[in-house]
């Protein structure tokens, strides 16, 4: 049968219907109401969507997400009316424009109405009101992807052998909880600080789900005011203490000794670490690469023609020595692009003009074109150590699947020939392969 929908409740998961089909049933204020349920119905905390700017304030920037719906077969029906229209109204907080500080005024002020926005992420829903809340905050973006694998079983925190016996526990990995349920004592996980109090800080992370860290459990320093050491809105990595299962509470651990002990250098000759998108990931700090992203995001992109490729912090360039000045050292890199090095950072490297040397890149700047280097060999030798293993490791990877893949195609002829000579050949004769 066919039916027409009059109302909608997303949280009881009912609908309204009706058997009346005329047109004048429902109208266009209506319909759009209704778009609008079944949308907000469909986001999800957790979810990465993209947005439009509709204002921008001092407090951060109003956004909405819209569903286009283009049916050609209603185009044809209703001459002379726009497509259907959903749209359901979010905001973005200062503090939510990144995970530093000193780029949330930076990115505010780039923020425009009409510009859209990719990848971001849903942290709150508000049932009543039908608005949601998000943040630009790429940790807790990273985070709740770890989040969604986890829930999907994709990614398991312990792993064991056929005989029962555990493995020996991979690096931690970092999600975001949805609820309570989720965590465990041990975990490390991705919030950002909501409330901060005489006696401790509460650290919120998706829709409702957050925690306490008590003043002693803040740093590994005496601590007097924690203002001193944390402000609101600021993003962190938590570690869980415990989690009570008569009450909400869950006690938490800011002390970077305890968070950051799952990122202890882990030896070149497990393989299995340097399994990795990307070389820059192995060679510098997460924190670091998300610093240097923000600080990309938050400046004005005007040199995008030039080439880039391969010039990411951490890895190593060979450049040409142009100048030499009291303060440091100018390198040719590339048409546009010229490398500085401070002369603390050419320590133990013979320096001559038009001489060419191993540099490894400590920043790189788009808009002046300028990238900061070391050409300190301690540093270059290590950079290109572990750039060496890292392409041994995906050629290995490689012959791997391809011979894996022959393999396969291989099966595949067998069976196809089998298959042929099956049905062609009569049952009595005799085939030799």
């Amino acid at each position: 049968v066919k039916t027409k929908i009059l109302q909608v409740n997303a949280k009881k998961e009912k609908l309204i219907l009706s058997f009346n089909l005329q047109k004048s049933t429902i109208s266009s204020v209506q319909k759009n109401t209704l778009d609008k349920l079944l949308l907000f119905g469909k986001l999800k905390v957790g979810d990465l969507v993209d947005v439009e700017i509709v204002k921008v304030a001092d407090f951060g920037v109003l956004v909405r997400v819209v569903e286009q719906e283009d049916n050609n077969e209603n185009k044809e029906e209703e001459d002379g009316e726009e497509a259907n229209e959903a749209s359901i109204s979010g905001r973005i907080l200062l503090p939510h424009l990144s995970d530093y500080p000193n780029f949330c005024k930076k990115n505010l002020e780039k923020m425009k109405v009409g510009n859209k926005i990719s990848n971001v992420l849903i942290i709150k829903k508000n049932d009543n009101h039908q608005t949601i809340e998000l943040t630009l905050k790429q940790r807790l973006i990273e985070s709740a992807r770890n989040t969604v694998l986890l829930t999907k079983n994709k990614i398991k925190k312990d792993d064991s052998n056929d005989d029962g016996k555990k493995k020996k526990k991979n690096n931690k990995v970092i999600y975001c909880p949805k609820d309570k349920s989720m965590m465990k004592i041990g975990d490390i996980v991705a919030g950002y600080v909501n409330k901060i109090n005489e006696y401790g800080l509460f650290v919120s992370f998706l829709d409702k789900c957050s925690g306490l860290a008590h003043k002693k459990n803040i740093s590994d320093k005496f601590v007097n005011d924690i203002s001193d050491f944390f402000f609101e809105g600021q993003t962190v990595l938590a570690y869980v203490l415990d989690v009570e299962s008569g009450s909400n509470s869950v006690s938490l651990s800011l002390k970077p000794s305890v968070c950051h002990s799952y990122m202890k250098y882990k030896s070149s000759s497990n393989k299995k670490s340097l399994s990795y998108d990307s070389m820059s990931n192995v060679l510098v700090s997460p924190y670091l690469m998300h610093y240097f992203k923000d600080e990309e995001m938050s400046t004005e992109k005007t040199n995008d023609e030039l080439d880039w490729s391969g010039i990411e912090v951490g890895l190593t360039i060979e450049g040409t020595i142009i100048e030499i000045k009291a303060v440091g050292v100018i390198l040719q890199l590339r048409n546009g692009i010229k490398g500085f090095a401070l002369t603390s950072q050419s320590k133990g490297v013979k320096l001559e003009v038009n001489n060419k040397v191993q540099a490894r890149v400590l920043d790189v700047d788009k808009v002046t074109c300028i990238v900061d280097l070391s050409l300190r060999p301690e540093l270059v030798n290590a950079a290109q150590y572990i750039e060496k293993q890292f392409k041994k490791y995906n050629e290995s990877k490689n012959k791997k699947k391809n011979k894996k893949k022959k393999k396969k195609d291989n099966d595949n002829k067998e069976f196809i020939l089998y298959d042929k000579l099956n049905k062609e050949t009569p049952h009595d004769a005799v085939i030799q392969l």
